[in-house]
């Protein structure tokens, strides 16, 4: 399906051969059914040329940036009322797009729209999962639980309102984590609306951004998404609920998940 609409744009940041050498697939992949979208490529101060490829902007980054401050700096570029953002070496699935503008369109309270992710163009990705759609209603439950465990993923697979994600302080400044904490503070927001279709096509999920962090490290981006929603405002006693309910699913639910999925792949 193809549309003459021009209200989101497509944000890529880019670095590195492993990014570098997939980027016009990615384009391609919006191009064929958004022709008009603008399309912002980042360059993270990439060490090799960035392909060069007609009617998209290319903003060059002084320096190597976080992964969350080279989103936000292409967020800064964005001139249409929606955005999505996007990994260099996924895909946008086929029709996929204006589906999500036409619930943002529809819906002035949504904030984000978001479809579903396959990994390797087949396997469904685990999210979002189904307690995010259950909590959907429920704009503080979902917030809650979305900060206590990522329950839905932004990434290529949602369209947002440009203005609410600016608004709410973009993308955490970090190489890990940066779209679980936007995605909470949508969530704390308005509406977030789930989309019954795949989007996003991860590929390479096992590697570059994919790779699985360890505990040390998810302890870390759970603290910076308590740290945001202590700038929306909330208390101690909620903030220390969601601290639980993290120390809950990192410590005791987490590895059992990663056991069971290891077993089985193995």
């Amino acid at each position: 399906m193809s549309t003459a609409s021009g209200d989101f744009t497509v944000v890529i940041p880019c670095w590195g051969p492993q990014y570098t050498g997939v980027l016009p697939e990615a384009v391609a992949s919006i191009r064929a059914q958004a022709p008009r979208a603008p399309i912002v490529v980042v360059d993270n101060c990439s060490d090799q040329p960035l392909p060069e490829l007609a009617e998209v902007q290319f903003v060059r980054l002084d320096r190597r940036e976080t992964v969350g401050a080279a989103r936000n700096a292409g967020l800064a570029h964005v001139r249409t009322p929606f955005v999505v953002v996007a990994d260099a070496d996924d895909l946008i699935l086929d029709g996929a797009l204006e589906p999500l503008a036409e619930i943002l369109r529809a819906e002035p309270r949504t904030v984000a729209a978001v479809g579903e992710v396959i990994e390797d163009g087949s396997r469904p990705h685990p999210l979002p999962r189904a307690a995010a759609r259950l909590a959907a209603p429920i704009p503080p439950l979902l917030a809650f639980a979305h900060a206590a465990w990522a329950q839905f993923p932004i990434q290529g697979c949602a369209m947002l309102r440009t203005a609410a994600a600016r608004d709410l302080g973009g993308y955490g400044d970090t190489n890990g984590g940066d779209d679980w904490e936007l995605g909470v503070v949508l969530a704390t927001s308005g509406r977030i609306r789930f989309l019954s279709r795949p989007v996003r096509d991860y590929r390479n999920p096992a590697s570059g951004l994919g790779v699985e962090p360890d505990r040390v490290e998810v302890h870390r981006r759970a603290q910076n998404v308590r740290n945001r929603l202590r700038q929306r405002g909330w208390g101690k006693l909620r903030l220390a609920a969601v601290r639980l309910a993290q120390a809950v699913a990192i410590d005791l639910v987490r590895p059992l998940v990663l056991r069971a999925r290891s077993r089985a792949g193995g």
